[in-house]
């Protein structure tokens, strides 16, 4: 019994039936690659300060502005300690409401993978996006690519 979706567990056949499961759903993916081998010795040291930059470069991508809800939720794989997760949270909380109405509240949560499916399903399609600049392959991203919005290499 499989409890967590993973991109590297999983066959593609069962990749293509999870996608067959939720085609219908209106969601879009904002995906930013770093090229690791490229980022500066001196930011490489400074891993926080890097993903909070990242993070903050593929929010700027999607149109919040234009969801016209009335809240945001963003939910992060849970990868890091306490005050790295309070500084992000700050970072991020701080750049998103700037772009915001003042009515609409923003929350961020910190989840393990395996506590929430939808962190699952981007596992998936972040192996697939892995996939494409690693190993050449793009079985997997081919089936998902029309619900990309933006996909770029960083460095």
């Amino acid at each position: 019994m499989c409890q967590e979706l993973k991109g590297t567990g999983m066959t593609l056949d069962v990749k293509k039936y999870f996608y067959q499961k939720v085609t219908d759903i209106k969601f879009g993916i904002y995906s930013l690659t770093l090229n690791k081998k490229k980022v500066y010795e001196r930011l490489a040291k400074n891993k926080p300060r890097v993903y909070n930059y990242i993070a903050r470069k593929v929010l700027d991508k999607i149109p919040l502005e234009k969801n016209g809800g009335d809240r945001i939720e963003l939910i992060i794989d849970k990868s890091m300690a306490k005050p790295e997760i309070e500084e992000f949270n700050s970072y991020i909380r701080r750049e998103l409401e700037s772009r915001l109405p003042l009515n609409v509240p923003v929350d961020i949560y910190h989840w393990l993978s395996h506590e929430n499916y939808g962190l699952q399903a981007v596992d998936l399609f972040c192996w697939g996006i892995f996939q494409k600049y690693e190993k050449k392959n793009l079985d997997w991203y081919d089936i998902f690519k029309r619900k990309i919005r933006s996909d770029e290499q960083f460095l």
